[in-house]
């Protein structure tokens, strides 16, 4: 799945500022797309060779995102 589709799908399935859990996070697509979409998300992957890249890769996406004033805050997350 690329982002384009990542995003569509969590834009039709879930609030703004809800929650989205991702069980094989593998290159962050759901993180990224989480992020431009005003979602929280948590992600889980069991292989710890793809996580350092994927963490490069969202940090990437973040800094690119905050420059062109994509990223709108969740609010402070509930208790």
């Amino acid at each position: 799945m690329d982002v384009n589709e990542a995003l569509e799908l969590i834009h039709q399935y879930s609030p703004v500022g809800g929650m989205v859990m991702d069980l094989f996070a593998g290159t962050c697509v759901t993180a990224m797309a989480t992020l431009r979409l005003n979602r929280r998300c948590v992600c889980v992957e069991r292989d710890q060779n793809v996580v350092p890249p994927a963490l490069v890769r969202l940090q990437q996406w973040y800094r690119w995102l905050k420059s062109c004033a994509l990223l709108v805050s969740c609010g402070n997350p509930s208790p």
